[in-house]
């Protein structure tokens, strides 16, 4: 990325927030509720990630997207998509 083209973004990163309704209860949290660190391990990464194939995880996504798919006239568009990364260390 150019150094100019981020430049370009970030400025219209910052006039699109312009167009922000405002909201009383669009906030950041209280910093006593973030993550300190420390805490147990979670075991959210699965080791056999890499044994999911394309099949099973185009099944994944529209599984997803047909949660809500037609089940309610007022949703007017649904996505769904599948993603998966390796953590690095």
């Amino acid at each position: 990325m150019k150094k100019e083209e981020l430049f370009r973004f970030v400025d219209e990163a910052i006039a699109a927030t312009r167009f922000l309704a405002e909201d009383e209860y669009r906030s950041l949290p209280d910093p006593a509720l973030f993550y300190k660190g420390g805490g147990p391990e979670l075991n959210v990464f699965d080791p056999a990630i890499d044994t999911v194939d394309a099949r099973k995880k185009i099944e994944l996504a529209m599984q997803a997207l047909n949660e809500a798919y037609k089940k309610d006239e007022r949703i007017i568009s649904v996505s769904s998509n599948y993603f998966d990364t390796f953590p690095t260390l």
